[in-house]
């Protein structure tokens, strides 16, 4: 039974939380006061919204759209200068219509089509990082197999991965920031770039004549009911995926990887039984998802007891569901005998949840396949510590390693 003061101090922690701010030394450690003292709660920063923590409630945010849509999806809330981000920002039956658009693009079958190309380019990747005795997974791994991967997908250049990665990092990380001059910069200046550059590739894919399989065509040629797609709604369609696309895996995979250097326990499993892969995937999806969304209430409800008006903002924290202790035995642990059953909010739920689960899936499982291959020994740099960053998703900037390649044990 936990005291008055205790459920105080985080009410009083939570008026004041910032998701944004940079200054938060661990925002896992802030959601877990608020999952234990006050699971609904709220801030009264960017004025004022509710914080759902737990599971069940985050999970109730994510599927009940009649009381709260996903016409908002940030706090303070966003407006693309373009329009909605489609189909995101759109509840049903609108969004049903905008999905089935691109839905066969992203099945199991078609993105199994490019798995031998990111177990190619993963094996690459990392036999650069084994040569040079290390480096920055982040940067070296993390984030090019993610970007490089859907821009295949896509049908997009690929040497266009780093520019790309440049504007998705500014649209995340200043865009969503708070700032009212950084979010002005990326909004009049970041957008109508990128916006510019698909809108190009989405012309140039509507004049072919046998236009290649790929998102770009599937996009170009896509029907809203018996209409179909405006050019505008086609790049509204590819900015969101693009943005989508690489930077939660880029994420996931960032924080997996961190916690495989410092346990190398857990990097031995893997490596001696690489059986457990599959239930690996869906662990550190658990463990370490990454994405904080948010729904407008639009029509008054009751979460635990706490009256929600019509109106106001909710945050829905999948990294705090994910370690939601109500859910999980030993939820802040690492636990490969789960199994791949374990259920977790990684990808959203309800008619919001991730259309590119299977292409996330498909690179996390590959990626840890490849890295038990080529470096399946390597550890933190000594006196390394992630610099970490929290909002729209959590992260870490780099994640410095040494590495060994296969045959070569540092264990004593």
């Amino acid at each position: 039974m936990t005291s008055p003061s205790a459920n105080a101090d985080a009410a009083d922690r939570a008026g004041r939380f910032r998701l944004y701010d940079p200054h938060i030394e661990d925002a896992y450690a802030e959601l877990a006061a608020f999952r234990q003292h006050c699971p609904v709660a709220h801030s009264d920063q960017h004025g004022g919204h509710y914080i759902f923590t737990k599971f069940d409630d985050v999970e109730v945010g994510l599927t009940d759209f009649e009381h709260f849509s996903s016409i908002q999806t940030t706090v303070p809330p966003f407006e693309d200068p373009a329009g909605s981000q489609i189909p995101l920002q759109f509840d049903p039956p609108e969004h049903t219509l905008y999905r089935q658009s691109i839905s066969t693009v992203f099945s199991p079958a078609y993105i199994r089509r490019h798995e031998s190309r990111t177990k190619a380019l993963a094996v690459n990747l990392l036999g650069t990082i084994v040569e040079r005795d290390g480096g920055d997974l982040v940067k070296g791994f993390c984030t090019p197999l993610p970007i490089t991967t859907f821009l295949l997908i896509l049908g997009a250049p690929v040497e266009d991965a780093e520019q790309l990665m440049a504007w998705k990092n500014q649209i995340l990380h200043e865009g969503f920031s708070g700032d009212k001059e950084r979010r002005s910069h990326v909004d009049t200046q970041v957008r109508p770039l990128i916006a510019e550059y698909f809108q190009g590739l989405l012309i140039k894919r509507g004049q072919q004549s046998d236009p290649p399989d790929d998102v770009l065509t599937t996009v170009a040629r896509g029907r809203y009911g018996d209409r179909p797609l405006t050019l505008n709604e086609q790049v509204r369609m590819v900015m969101l995926l693009s943005t989508a696309g690489a930077d939660t895996i880029t994420n996931t995979l960032s924080m997996s990887l961190y916690y495989l250097a410092a346990h190398p326990a857990a990097l031995r499993q893997l490596r001696d039984q690489p059986e457990l892969i599959p239930a690996a995937v869906e662990e550190f999806l658990r463990y370490a998802s990454t994405v904080t969304t948010a729904r407008l209430c639009v029509a008054e409800t009751s979460v635990r007891g706490v009256r929600i008006k019509e109106g106001e903002s909710v945050l829905l924290s999948t990294p705090s569901a994910g370690r939601d202790e109500d859910r999980y035995p030993d939820a802040e642990e690492v636990r490969f005998d789960r199994g791949t059953r374990v259920k977790h909010l990684a990808f959203g739920a309800g008619p919001h949840r991730c259309i590119g689960a299977h292409m996330a899936r498909m690179e996390i499982r590959v990626a840890l396949e490849a890295l038990v291959e080529i470096m399946p020994e390597f550890t933190l740099k000594p006196d390394f510590k992630p610099a970490w960053f929290w909002g729209v998703n959590f992260g870490i900037h780099e994640l410095q390693i040494t590495s060994r390649p296969a045959g070569i044990s540092v264990e004593k």
